[in-house]
């Protein structure tokens, strides 16, 4: 209700102002949905990129390291398997335990860590096995 020497005319401005307030709202939450991801505002896990998962190091597991059981199927690693170790947590997984839950998360399955791209030498190398 306008006050006593006021008119509808003088609100005009700030109801005007208000829609567009709320209108930018709108549009950078649609926009961050686009760029992030539906999964970035409800915290669901998303997956790791190609990108990424090429970068993380492959070799074949020899019978002399610490780990010898893959901590996602719970199978003693053998000779010749494929293992991908994470460069920032140092988990190793076999390969293709690792990159199913890379299908769905893009963090390690263990202590939860960001999995960013393997850079050795100040460049992104892809990896494979024997590298």
């Amino acid at each position: 209700m306008p006050t006593k020497g006021k008119s509808y005319a003088d609100y005009a401005g700030l109801i005007i102002m208000g829609a567009v307030v709320c209108l930018m709202v709108i549009a950078v939450l649609a926009v961050a949905v686009f760029s992030w991801g539906w999964s970035w505002f409800v915290g669901r896990p998303r997956p790791l990129s190609r990108h990424i998962r090429r970068t993380l190091p492959l070799r074949q597991f020899s019978g002399q390291e610490e780990q010898a059981t893959c901590p996602i199927c719970l199978e003693h690693y053998r000779d010749g398997d494929v293992v991908r170790r994470l460069p920032d947590c140092g988990q190793v997984f076999h390969q293709s335990c690792v990159d199913r839950w890379f299908d769905t998360h893009s963090t390690c399955p263990i202590c939860r860590e960001r999995v960013v791209p393997y850079v050795a030498g100040g460049e992104v190398e892809m990896a494979a096995i024997g590298n």
